[in-house]
């Protein structure tokens, strides 16, 4: 389990807005970025009306041990969609 970013939520098209915002981003989210395995993210909340979670990295070839974990996850859980992307 890792977290999903290395920063809460960052603001939309931040990537888009300037280099800077762009570097940002790759930084925050490198651990998406750099696992060639599969990966499965949980929503756990929202800051500022914007999802926050974690990730679970699975062994390789795995994906059916992420989704059944993922299955489990869900039946626990309330479901925490739609996420409206304007919020923030």
């Amino acid at each position: 389990m890792l977290p999903s970013s290395e920063e809460s939520p960052l603001p939309i098209d931040l990537d888009m807005a300037s280099a800077e915002g762009s570097q940002r981003g790759i930084q925050a989210n490198r651990f998406q970025l750099s696992i060639a395995l599969p990966v499965l993210s949980i929503p756990l909340g929202e800051v500022g009306g914007l999802p926050m979670g974690v990730q679970f990295v699975g062994p390789r070839f795995r994906e059916d041990f992420l989704l059944d974990a993922g299955e489990v996850i869900e039946s626990c859980e309330s479901v925490r969609t739609p996420i409206d992307h304007r919020a923030g």
